[in-house]
């Protein structure tokens, strides 16, 4: 064999060990970030959601019974923030909530509609806007109280609001909370998107099937 073929047939082999180690190096590093994802990926809600504890709340539902957060616990729960007079995102929030319902199988998850306009939504008011949305009152409790408690509940699940006797500076957040047996937020899901409302469902029934196993 010629030298020009020798060194021709040595960088071959230099260049093929340096692909191969290459390849071997990409490997394992494709293998370490999956098990690293493995580790932190949640079992319910969005990636990385942090989790908060509700705030003590006691208000009171369409059919005037009391709800509080010692009456949930045990119950896995959806809380929203709504408010009757609204004309723009309640209504689209309230018609994915009647959907919602439906599409959670296990009959012990609730629903929470907070009011962020208590001085006007009272349970009567609440009762009427909840039938036209065919809400379940035994799954789908519409709940108006006290206006510093609702904020307070808004307020420690980190969604913004702004309550008042004024239905044109109302604000709320389009978010719905999912929340654990143990007064614990797990996920946020948009109260909007129907891919968000069918996944939350699946979260839902998931979490609420892990609690009573």
């Amino acid at each position: 064999m010629s030298k020009r073929k020798k060194i021709l047939a040595t960088s071959l082999w230099v260049i093929a060990v340096l692909a191969m180690a290459a390849l071997v190096a990409c490997l394992s590093e494709i293998r370490a970030h999956e098990a690293r994802a493995a580790q932190v990926q949640p079992t319910v809600g969005e990636p990385a959601f942090p989790e908060f504890n509700v705030a003590d709340f006691s208000v009171t539902d369409q059919l005037n019974r009391p709800v509080s957060n010692q009456s949930l616990k045990g119950h896995v729960w959806v809380a929203a923030f709504i408010f009757t007079r609204c004309t723009q995102l309640c209504p689209m929030m309230s018609t994915e909530l009647a959907v919602l319902q439906h599409k959670i199988t296990n009959p012990s998850v609730k629903i929470v509609s907070f009011t962020v306009d208590p001085q006007y939504d009272t349970p009567a008011i609440l009762k009427t806007y909840g039938q036209r949305y065919n809400a379940d009152s035994d799954r789908w409790f519409l709940v108006t109280g006290n206006q510093k408690t609702i904020g307070d509940v808004a307020t420690s699940l980190k969604l913004g609001v702004a309550l008042g006797p004024n239905p044109n500076v109302l604000t709320h957040s389009d978010k719905l909370v999912l929340i654990g047996p143990d007064g614990v937020s797990r996920g946020v899901y948009s109260g909007i998107d129907e891919n968000d409302i069918k996944k939350l469902a699946a979260d839902a029934d998931k979490l609420a099937a892990q609690s009573h196993s």
